[in-house]
């Protein structure tokens, strides 16, 4: 869950492009990172046809109207996560028949198998809470994105020892 939180502290957020499938959000996405400094300029092709490759084996969509395309790219120097809210929804199929809106691109240099996964799964855990899916839908701003993910960490936290929250004097 730590790499999930910080990977949305730095920032790598897309809200409101407008996309009519999944390749032209995922080519915004590329474009973005090279823009960052996160995917050299001369492997922006490569991550392109990673991702689509990838999406052709099984759509990454997992229902809630959120999907998660991957992928593992040498010349990546760092895996990094991008929180993708389209402006309107598109269809990429998934098996809750719900279009998909919110997508968290990852690319990740290879060898790092064990934090992709880690930050697959946290991701498919985080997207399943509701309120997370809504204050995210309700976001104007990056910083918007950021208060819902820590509002998110915050419920999910392990209760600090000694507290009593909730139980009543007397």
């Amino acid at each position: 869950m730590k790499n999930l939180a910080v990977a949305i502290r730095e920032g790598l957020v897309l809200l409101d492009p407008v996309a009519r499938n999944l390749e032209d959000v995922l080519s915004q996405v590329v474009v973005f990172l090279s823009g960052e400094q996160v995917v050299p300029e001369d492997k922006q092709d490569e991550v392109m046809r990673t991702l689509i490759e990838r999406e052709r084996l099984g759509s990454t969509a997992i229902g809630h109207g959120v999907a998660i395309p991957h992928a593992y790219v040498d010349g990546v120097e760092r895996p990094v996560v991008v929180f993708v809210r389209l402006k309107r929804p598109i269809e990429i199929g998934a098996t809750d028949k719900e279009p998909t809106r919110d997508l968290f691109v990852l690319v990740g240099p290879t060898g790092q198998v064990d934090a992709h996964l880690d930050t697959l799964a946290s991701i498919a855990r985080a997207m399943s809470d509701n309120d997370l899916r809504y204050d995210l839908g309700a976001a104007k701003s990056v910083e918007d994105v950021h208060r819902a993910f820590d509002g998110y960490m915050e419920r999910i936290a392990p209760p600090k020892p000694g507290a009593t929250e909730g139980v009543p004097d007397g």
